[in-house]
């Protein structure tokens, strides 16, 4: 029954909420509740206790199922009470205003207005604030239109009157349309109200727009006229300078001793200034005293309306019924008092606006009403709540005030404990927050990137609920905002004890010390089920010195690059992101088929964004451009990418255009996708280059591989142009121009792609291109030098037909068609007129295509370039093998191999087993595709070793430094492209690194004994 309630809210109600409560593993469906308690069945069955210190965002005053609320309740049904009675007098609903205005602390009468939620409440206030403005307004364009009429008066009896010198060439008529056009000006003015930063008031239309954070209200902006002008809260001054800018001139006419003059009036518009006695929502800010008196003194000199929101502090939560009794103003200068949440007991919805009777118009309540809203049965559970909280002289409610300070005294011990990491500690009663540090000193990326990304109070609040069984909560807005918010709320009912009080804060106590010491695994392990709730255990000290970042004047103002990485595989995560996490589990559940840590990692990695993981300086001592490379994690492994690009691929485009954001905002020139990053945006074209240039770095990693072939060939005395090559993955970008590189010297290639429909379609695409390729190296190479392929089709296709490459026809199309004419037939015509445009001066766009079709009439069977899905029967024949494939398995049976091979499997993970090192003596299994930086340097990067890099990182390098800030390996990658940087580095300084055998660095004589074996 849980499953599928869990599964229908997460497909039908809130999916992307649904996903962040199951990596937290807070997924869980309450199926009963009662005073600060709720209970909830986990997965073995057994009913679980939690501590509610949440408390229904404010809500659960009086806790969860209060039985008088629910005896009243019962009552209003079982006496038949009726739920929809409009137009007709509402006794209960007068009751509770009456009592409402009883206990309000001010003297003059409060009119209340019921609604059903605390939004609606807000909206409530809003539209009769703006009903007051509209009347002034229209008082002023009566004004207007009086004084019209009576200048006008005057002017007709003292036709000698001197107008303005404006309008002294004009005529009293056009001085008065100007003053009249006035009118529509106003009509048009849009409402200005007052709203602080941080504030939180709801989530309709209105409410929305004036709630402060942006990521709540940006994508609704438009449905709302309200101009909102936010200010700094507790910021008496800048509340000041914002009403002052909120005045507008309105112009009137008047006369004096025959002289007619333009005078001006300021008026205010401003509908509103709206506020929170303590901010909830923002993080538990509480206006100061000094504040609140400020705010009284601007109302009385300004005369805006003010709109205290209580809906969360009203009803005793913060020690006194209303919290605006703790300000020191006056209750009858606050124009507006909202309530809702509580007052309805925490068992229905009910919402009230009280309005001061001097302001309030009696037309509003026919303007603005409401099926439910004065409803006999939540006002009749508003009273009982009021009942009960107002009982024994306020006990309650001013026992709240002695808890909350006992909760913020033994919060502020823990604040003293634990300065570096407890930020501040704010609360009102029972209702307090404790705020985190950003943790950027702490060597566990953990810590460290959930508190930067503002996540670490959603994963404290996973800690406190599985290990202690307390519920909290963070604040929305650390969900939807992207500036950290690292803190939870703590909101009671008034009748927690402190020993459950003392509990909270042993539990917090504890999370503080994981976090200091960097045990990321005690904090995190109920994220796979390894919670141990009441048995801690010694915490294990994990903290490592944190590496600043580099501060070199020399590269202050050095071009800029940036890189993404990604973890190869479950393991490099444990190891690099906290070395606590190694505690995990290797070892495969065969039920799920993942370990512990990869459970824990899909887990926890779609919650975390990507971050700079270094920044390093690289100069070229050659050159002497500088770089400053900052390099971007993005947190996925490649195993987890590579499924998630079949399942859900545009989460990993997103995932990675996010990561291309921040670069851009990092100020980078150009991004490189490291890895997988590029496989996933198919080599970067699906992602947004507006704002910073990409590259896949794509041509200089095959220029690597190319060259790490050439060099190891070199040491093994092999003759490439009497050698067979394969190319596993040779559909790919990587692929297809290793192949064609490796053609220049090998006559025979192979292919190969993995099955799937259409692929032998493409590397026959792959086959035009490199019979293009080398058609250019045919044209442009002395024919004794040429080898490999090119030799081959000048041997076997050009040679037969030399008399069209002489100086009587060379790039003469007309003489070459009339010499095929004449002195060819048949299969000899058909492919003479395929490769005739070799001897243009420009062959054709198509020539590869053309080449390839020659070939095919001339052999029927393709003898130098063979598409194949037969993996093995390539690699049975091979003497050079690069795979290049994007598969997180092996694909690559070590059997397949040819005694003598060299082999170079640059995918990432690898797709040949790594048996193949072990016991294949007799195959030059090399590690090659690894560049070198032009200075000895460490790069700090995971698997990478002093003064080396990636190729696709080098490229990245390569062209900053270079200024050759363009999408460079975007898309689709070419030979000229990868020949063209692998000179480029070559002037700066970069080259290809030692080549790895095993665990040793490749020489020809250890190259010499893999042959002889």
């Amino acid at each position: 029954m849980e499953n599928r309630a869990a599964g229908n809210w997460g497909r039908f109600v809130k999916p992307e909420m649904h996903t962040l409560l199951k990596a937290l593993r807070l997924d869980v469906t309450y199926h009963r509740a009662s005073g600060d308690y709720m209970y909830y069945y986990n997965e073995a069955g057994e009913e679980v206790k939690v501590l509610d210190m949440a408390g229904g965002m404010g809500a659960t005053v009086l806790g969860h199922n209060h039985a008088e609320i629910k005896a009243a309740r019962l009552d209003a049904m079982n006496n038949d009470t009726p739920m929809h009675a409009q137009g007709s007098l509402r006794e209960v609903s007068g009751d509770l205003a009456a009592r409402l205005d009883e206990l309000y602390p001010g003297k003059e009468r409060r009119i209340t207005i019921f609604t059903n939620t605390g939004t609606e409440t807000v909206e409530c206030a809003l539209k009769h604030a703006e009903f007051n403005r509209v009347q002034k307004l229209m008082d002023l364009g009566r004004r207007i239109y009086r004084n019209c009429r009576e200048m006008r008066e005057y002017f007709r009896l003292h036709h000698d009157a001197q107008l303005p010198r404006a309008y002294r060439e004009l005529d009293i008529e056009t001085l008065i349309g100007d003053i009249m056009a006035q009118l529509v000006t106003l009509r048009e003015l849009r409402p200005v109200v007052i709203a602080a930063e941080r504030s939180f008031h709801g989530k309709t239309t209105s409410a929305v727009r004036i709630t402060g954070n942006p990521a709540y209200r940006e994508a609704f902006a438009l449905l709302s006229g309200i101009d909102v002008r936010f200010v700094k809260f507790n910021d008496a001054e800048d509340l000041q300078k914002t009403v002052e800018n909120a005045y507008t001139g309105v112009k009137f006419l008047e006369h004096r001793r025959g002289v007619i003059r333009v005078v001006e009036e300021k008026f205010l518009n401003v509908a509103a200034f709206i506020m929170e006695p303590v901010q909830g929502e923002g993080g538990i800010h509480i206006a100061t005293r000094n504040y609140m008196k400020s705010v009284e003194k601007l109302r009385a000199k300004h005369g805006f309306e003010w709109i205290l929101d209580e809906i969360q502090t009203g009803m005793g939560r913060t020690g006194r019924l209303f919290a605006l009794e703790h300000s020191g103003v006056n209750p009858d200068n606050v124009d507006y008092v909202l309530l809702s949440k509580a007052l309805g007991g925490a068992q229905t919805k009910i919402g009230a606006m009280m309005v001061r009777k001097s302001i309030h118009d009696g037309r509003f309540g026919l303007l603005h009403t409401s099926t439910f809203a004065e409803d006999d049965e939540p006002c009749l559970v508003g009273l009982k709540s009021l009942e009960i909280l107002t009982r024994n002289n306020m006990r309650l409610v001013h026992g709240a005030g002695e808890k909350g300070q006992y909760l913020l005294d033994e919060l502020g011990k823990l604040k003293d404990k634990y300065p570096t990491i407890i930020r501040a500690v704010r609360g009102l009663g029972l209702m307090a927050a404790v705020e985190f540090t950003l943790f950027s000193d702490k060597s566990s990326l953990f810590f460290n990137r959930g508190g930067a990304q503002g996540v670490f109070g959603s994963l404290l609040t996973g800690y406190l609920f599985h290990e202690h069984r307390i519920r909290t909560t963070p604040p929305l807005n650390a969900l939807v905002s992207h500036t950290p918010h690292n803190l939870i709320r703590i909101e009671p009912s008034l009748y927690i004890s402190k020993k459950d009080i003392d509990r909270l804060v042993h539990a917090l106590d504890l999370a503080c010390e994981m976090v200091t010491k960097c045990n990321a695994y005690m904090f995190s392990k109920f994220i796979v089920n390894l919670e141990s709730p009441g048995h801690v255990g010694e915490i294990e000290d994990f903290s490592r010195p944190v590496q600043p970042p580099p501060n070199d004047s020399a590269f202050k103002n050095a071009r800029r690059m940036t890189f993404l990485i990604h973890p190869l595989d479950i393991h490099q995560v444990m190891e690099e992101f906290d070395p606590s996490m190694n505690r995990f589990s290797k070892e495969v559940d065969p039920e799920t088929g993942l370990s512990q840590r990869e459970r824990y990692w899909d887990m926890l990695a779609p919650l975390m964004e990507s971050f700079v993981y270094r920044e390093v300086n690289v100069k070229s001592p050659r050159t002497g451009d500088k770089v400053n490379a900052k390099f971007i994690a993005f947190l996925y492994t490649t195993k987890q990418m590579n499924l998630m690009r079949k399942k859900k691929p545009e989460v990993m485009v997103q995932g990675v255009q996010k990561a291309v954001d921040l670069a851009a905002c990092l100020g980078g020139d150009i991004v490189g996708l490291g890895a997988f990053t590029s496989i996933v945006t198919h080599n970067g074209t699906v992602l947004d280059d507006t704002f910073i240039r990409i590259t896949s770095g794509n041509s200089y990693t095959t220029a690597l591989i190319w060259q790490s072939i050439l060099k190891a060939v070199q040491y093994m005395d092999m003759n490439l142009n009497t050698c067979v090559g394969a190319v596993v993955g040779a559909a790919g970008n990587i692929g297809s121009v290793t192949a064609s590189l490796l053609s220049e010297d090998i006559p025979k290639v192979y292919l190969i792609g993995r099955s799937r429909p259409g692929v032998l379609n493409d590397l026959r695409e792959v086959a035009k291109t490199i019979y293009s390729d080398a058609v250019d190296i045919i044209r442009a190479t002395r024919p004794e030098d040429l080898r490999g392929v090119p030799a081959a089709l000048a041997q076997d296709l050009i040679l037969p037909y030399a008399a069209l490459n002489t100086k009587e026809f060379r790039y003469k199309p007309e003489a070459i068609d009339d010499f095929i004419k004449t002195h060819y037939k048949g299969r000899d015509a058909k492919i003479a007129n395929l490769i005739k445009s070799i001897f243009y001066r420009r062959p054709d766009e198509n020539i590869g295509e053309k080449v390839f079709e020659a070939i095919r009439i001339k052999h029927v069977r393709d003898p130098y370039l063979i598409p194949t899905t037969n993996i093995e029967r390539g690699l049975r024949e091979a003497d050079v093998v690069v795979s290049a494939v994007s598969a997180h398995t092996q694909i690559v049976d070590t059997a397949w191999i040819k005694p003598g091979a060299v082999v170079n499997d640059v995918s990432l993970p690898p797709s040949i087993s790594l048996e193949l090192y072990r016991d294949r003596p007799d195959v030059l299994a090399i590690q090659g595709g690894i560049g070198h930086l032009p200075e000895y340097l460490d790069l700090g990067i995971p698997g990478l070793a002093v003064g080396a890099t990636l190729g696709c990182m080098a490229e990245t390098f390569i062209l900053t430094m270079m200024n050759m800030i363009d999408n460079y390996s975007f898309g689709k990658i070419t030979r000229q492209q990868v020949v063209k940087i692998w000179e480029a580095g070559r002037i700066l300084g970069f080259g290809l690194a030692a080549i790895k055998y095993k665990d040793m660095k490749l020489t020809r004589e250890v190259a010499l004994q893999v042959k002889g074996k």
